[in-house]
């Protein structure tokens, strides 16, 4: 799944030159040995193909990255994150942060962290899913209308990319804020 947006990926203008390479599944194994954290399969599937790219002025975050944009920094920084099974997964570059909630193997939503309203709680759930959200995230810089941009604030296109997003609602939703 990842791979096939490897190629809309490497046509958005960015400040690195090329797409990182993906991380292997030994680079994988230590970082969950050194943070003590177990992926879930669709992240290990994400950090083999992306891992830490630049998405427009945004970044998908990856291990052994050569930039700032490293999982781990981030996981030290906020160690509450690693106690609550919250991966960073992406900067709007902005200061703010996405991160999957790992509750088990078939919850994984993707939530929102504002840094205006702190670090140590999620404001809203974005996507139901890893690959939704991946998705989602480049299509919103490769399309670039306002449509896209912010499809995640429009309920009836959230629904319509994210119906299951509804059963984190509980969570807190960004159209209901």
């Amino acid at each position: 799944m990842f791979s096939s947006l490897l190629e809309l990926l490497d046509k958005l203008p960015r400040p690195d030159i090329d797409l990182p390479l993906g991380a292997s599944l030994q680079d994988i194994l230590s970082f969950e040995t050194h943070y003590k954290l177990h992926l879930p399969n669709s992240m290990r599937e994400f950090l083999q193909v992306i891992n830490g790219a630049y998405v427009g002025s945004q970044v998908f975050l990856g291990i052994n990255s050569t930039t700032n944009n490293e999982i781990g920094r981030f996981l030290e920084l906020i160690p509450s994150w690693v106690q609550r099974n919250w991966i960073p997964i992406a900067s709007d570059g902005c200061g703010n942060y996405f991160v999957m909630m790992v509750a088990n193997e078939q919850n994984q939503p993707i939530g929102f962290i504002d840094h205006e309203t702190g670090y140590e709680t999620v404001d809203y759930v974005v996507s139901s899913r890893l690959e939704i959200f991946v998705e989602q995230f480049i299509l919103r810089e490769v399309d670039g209308t306002r449509k896209l941009k912010n499809w995640f604030f429009d309920e009836k296109i959230a629904l319509q990319i994210d119906p299951n997003i509804l059963k984190f609602k509980d969570l807190g939703l960004p159209w209901i804020k």
